[in-house]
């Protein structure tokens, strides 16, 4: 499990799965299909240019808010107007919870964990068109 700082609101944490998990982020295009979304990109990034669609979304439905990307790596489960990387989120809509994987103490550690999921994201797209 990874480290969780709480200050004057906002709660850190330096734990990809924990956080995407607790804010229930879609990260797949299959995910967002179903909602009406055709992305022209396999993990479910919206663009600035799609922002207000997705604000819109949201005011529509209630069980769904935006998580940004604020910087390489850093997420914020908030919609942050300007940046570039937006994903949307049927889970925990607090505001303050914020992903900040540089507080791992190893910068070693955090390659290999960012390397290893990239690859299980390589892996299943290439097994997705095989039956089982």
């Amino acid at each position: 499990m990874g480290a969780t700082y709480k200050e004057f609101g906002s709660e850190l944490t330096d734990d990809y799965s924990a956080f995407f998990d607790r804010v229930g982020m879609l990260r797949y295009y299959k995910d967002l299909e179903p909602l009406g979304f055709y992305l022209d990109n396999f993990t479910g990034i919206f663009y600035e240019k799609q922002a207000k669609q997705l604000l819109n979304f949201c005011e529509r439905n209630n069980a769904y808010h935006i998580v940004t990307q604020t910087h390489p790596g850093r997420y914020e489960n908030r919609c942050v107007p300007g940046c570039r990387t937006y994903f949307l989120a049927d889970g925990d809509k607090n505001p303050n919870l914020v992903l900040n994987p540089f507080l791992k103490k190893s910068v070693e550690l955090f390659s290999e964990e960012v390397s290893d999921k990239a690859l299980a994201m390589i892996l299943e797209i290439n097994r997705s068109g095989k039956g089982k």
